[in-house]
């Protein structure tokens, strides 16, 4: 083709190059991985929060059966918090999935932000976890012996399980020795 003197040669419209593949995909379906896996443990997280509930209504009716008015079932918050972790961590999670496969940024930034606050619930509650548990097992151990033969019989052999020793000192103090009111395994 000839080109007249001041224009532009007209060149033809070639097909645009093929468009490079995303790797994206693999990011979105790890995500994806990742946050399912994260979903089923927040729902056994759950499943086992429910159970402890029941398990702590079992004891802490056979314990007013007994006639123990001091017992106090501690396992009932635990199993609270469980259930609190499990639904937050689900919902994290199912924002996650969420997010990285319709790649829609407001839920992937929520999903960050949730992941922090999970991050900051779980380590709070354990720091308070164990704050408990050492309080509660300086209770124990500043227990008087008029406090200790005052106790119910259920108090009793809940702490000789849950200390794997007898009576207040030793066998000639105080020991309860009946019938188990405590199901559970020995630590030896």
């Amino acid at each position: 083709m000839a080109s007249m003197p001041g224009s532009h040669p007209v060149m033809l419209a070639s097909a645009p190059p093929p468009p490079r593949q995303s790797k994206k995909w693999v990011s979105r379906t790890w995500l994806f991985v990742i946050n399912a896996l994260l979903a089923i443990s927040s729902a056994f997280a759950i499943y086992v929060g429910a159970v402890a509930i029941k398990y702590a209504k079992l004891a802490n009716a056979k314990a007013t059966s007994s006639g123990s008015s001091s017992f106090e079932v501690n396992i009932r918050d635990s199993a609270i918090s469980f259930i609190v972790c499990g639904v937050f961590l689900l919902v994290t999670s199912i924002a996650g999935c969420t997010g990285g496969i319709v790649r829609n940024n407001w839920l992937l930034s929520f999903y960050v932000g949730a992941l922090v606050i999970d991050f900051v619930l779980v380590v709070g509650y354990g720091s308070y976890s164990i704050y408990a548990m050492n309080k509660r097992g300086n209770a124990w151990r500043n227990l008087s012996l008029d406090t200790w033969t005052a106790a119910a019989n259920v108090d009793k052999d809940l702490a000789q399980w849950a200390f794997n020793c007898c009576g207040y000192s030793g066998y000639q103090d105080n020991a309860y020795t009946g019938s188990p009111l405590i199901q559970g395994e020995t630590v030896n």
